[in-house]
């Protein structure tokens, strides 16, 4: 009997021995947890597991430390100024950063006065909401930089005053989703930089007053030594791009897909080309070109990738552009639907039946103003008179804003374009 409860005793320990043999071989994943930033202070965690600070409190720094152990940790900030004055903050998991809605619009203010970035995100699944980043100054992402392992989510974002070269506000290798977010009086190279074959999308943002020595949006490797031959995405979808000064609206030296979709471009000054490309294809649909300033509205590298480039829109609005060179016409091709109210047609390649040409046609745009968290943005901005397709010359100025029988549809091919105008001109020609 002694010699079976000894031996069981045994057994005991060693299967004990075996089990932490293993737990150590084998690490579990640490569980996630909720941190509640209660300082502004820039402060490290006195502790390696957990949020508390020399001063007894939990900052955001010290959160993210703590959350960089864990994985899928929440950070849940107050509003507020964030002076990060220990350098960058370092993200190497999975993490959620946020302004609770209940503060709404109250946001969280990162920022810096030392010319260094604001977020290195090494790796990781990393969303930010309600987050404002400002000041931050770096070569490659002024303001945040994502690596080509992180999947980056930003919604009610901010990005002002940041300055760099490659991706002034922000530079990402790794898949980016961007929605309901600013970018204004940013200054650099390239104000937004993708360097990826994964996908980058903009919904809902508004792109204003920026300055840019090169382009607006970038899909440019770092060092052209990294051209790859994958097709990148990019989505760039109800937003509005406003009062920008910038060299080009998009440059883009790698084989892009730009779907530029629902937007309002207007009153940029574009030193050059509206865009530039080498092996990129843009196109889109449901557009406002209102206003802009350029010295050509499209221009193909002599690239070896350039064949495959191209830009086309179909059921958009041009109107009181002004073009500086018009000798490499045709700018873009037609998909039909266009409303051309200034300009010529010859910059169009491929005229269709469905596009109207105009001049000094009076286009009723509404005002949007600031509120960019509006559920349907520009979904369906514009609504003008309608009547038939026609080719008008000469001042339609008399046209009255009465009597809108119709949205403009690009369903309604036969009738896309009502017109009520008291005497004056006629048309002359038909395009039926």
């Amino acid at each position: 009997m002694f010699f079976m409860l000894s031996l069981n005793k045994n057994t005991k320990l060693l299967l004990c021995a075996l089990m932490l043999f293993i737990f150590f071989l084998f690490p579990q994943k640490a569980v996630c947890l909720t941190f509640q930033v209660n300082s502004l202070l820039d402060e490290t965690s006195a502790f390696k597991n957990a949020c508390i600070t020399a001063s007894g409190k939990c900052s955001l720094r010290a959160a993210i430390d703590v959350a960089n152990t864990l994985q899928g940790s929440s950070i849940e900030l107050m509003p507020g100024l964030y002076e990060l004055e220990l350098g960058q903050l370092e993200i190497k998991a999975d993490m959620d950063i946020f302004v609770a809605q209940k503060h709404f619009p109250l946001k969280a203010i990162m920022s810096t006065q030392t010319n260094t970035r604001l977020v290195h995100i090494q790796k990781g699944n990393v969303s930010f909401h309600n987050i404002v980043f400002q000041n931050g100054s770096a070569v490659n992402g002024g303001c945040l930089l994502a690596e080509k392992d992180s999947f980056l989510s930003l919604q009610g974002t901010e990005f002002f005053k940041c300055s760099g070269k490659n991706g002034t506000a922000m530079l990402s290798e790794g898949t980016l989703d961007v929605r309901t977010s600013i970018f204004h009086k940013n200054s650099g190279d390239f104000i937004v930089q993708t360097s990826s074959s994964l996908p980058s999308t903009f919904i809902n943002c508004i792109f204003r007053d920026n300055k840019a020595e090169g382009s607006l949006f970038s899909n440019t490797p770092r060092t052209l030594k990294k051209l790859r031959d994958s097709i990148n995405e990019v989505i760039i979808k109800s937003n509005l791009i406003e009062n920008n000064d910038a060299h080009f609206i998009v440059l883009s030296h790698v084989q892009t897909q730009y779907d530029l979709t629902n937007s309002t471009i207007a009153n940029n000054t574009i030193k050059n080309y509206m865009f530039m490309m080498d092996g990129t294809q843009i196109k889109g649909f449901h557009n406002l070109f209102l206003s802009n300033s350029m010295e050509s509205f499209s221009k193909n590298t002599s690239g070896s990738k350039s064949a495959s480039a191209s830009v086309g829109f179909g059921n958009s609005i041009f109107k009181d552009n002004t073009i500086n060179d018009l000798s490499a016409a045709p700018f873009f091709t037609s998909f039909g639907g266009n409303l051309l109210l200034s300009g010529s047609p010859e910059v169009v390649d491929g005229l269709k039946d469905s596009d109207t040409v105009a001049q000094d046609f009076a286009l009723i745009v509404p005002d949007w103003g600031d509120d960019h968290n509006r559920k349907t943005f520009f979904f369906e901005p514009f609504q003008w008179i309608l009547k038939d397709r026609v080719q008008f010359k000469g001042e339609l100025s008399t046209c009255s804003s009465t009597g809108f029988r119709d949205k403009w549809s690009p369903l309604n091919q036969k009738q896309n374009l009502f017109l009520d105008c008291a005497p004056g001109p006629r048309p002359v020609k038909h395009l039926r």
